[in-house]
């Protein structure tokens, strides 16, 4: 399902960082535009601009489970990266459930790239209240609907993955269809995937 708020299809996104501190920079990139198709992504290996060094955190490699090594292996340069990201996210509504550091990290990309940007990244908040309109959902229902995607999409903490459960999250206020078979009688709570 391809979701439109304010008048246009949204894309949702999600950053991974070498860090949460001072000097971090993006490490991959992932977005769904459509749950129905499912998500992608790309690594970026690091700009020269950036630090390796001061910005890397173990602890973050930890929870992402990216290395250094990997994104100079098998990431794009910021240059292809914008390329990409203008040909996904370019009028549409980018949406992400970290809105401010998403949009920090991807300003970092096209920074790094010299490549000018004509959007921002919207709060997830802001479509989960045209979701849950649109669905009729009432506030017990948006709470079971939540903890019920996230029950069957844990949260991995890599772009791409994290960026099909908000796109599901969405998905679940919006579709009655969707919602009445993920809620249904039947269903318990770490379950499969209903049928869409």
């Amino acid at each position: 399902m391809i979701f439109r708020a304010f008048d246009h299809e949204v894309v949702f996104t999600d950053v991974e960082a070498s860090s949460l501190d001072k000097g971090s920079f993006p490490v991959e990139i992932g977005w769904c535009l459509d749950d129905d198709v499912g998500p992608d992504s790309f690594l970026i290996s690091p700009s020269g601009e950036w630090d390796t060094e001061f910005g890397w955190s173990l602890i973050s490699q930890a929870v992402h489970g990216l290395r250094l090594n990997a994104l100079y292996r098998d990431g794009i340069d910021v240059h292809e990266a914008v390329q990409r990201m203008e040909v996904v996210f370019a009028g549409r509504v980018v949406v992400s459930d970290n809105a401010a550091f998403d949009d920090h990290w991807i300003g970092m990309v096209y920074e790094a790239a010299r490549h000018p940007r004509s959007w921002t990244v919207t709060p997830l908040d802001d479509v989960y209240r045209l979701a849950a309109a649109a669905g009729h959902v009432d506030a017990a229902t948006f709470v079971r609907a939540i903890q019920a995607v996230e029950a069957i999409h844990p949260h991995p903490h890599r772009a791409a993955p994290d960026a099909f459960r908000m796109a599901r999250k969405v998905r679940a206020l919006a579709d009655v269809v969707y919602r009445t078979r993920l809620l249904g009688p039947d269903r318990s709570a770490g379950g499969t995937e209903p049928t869409a």
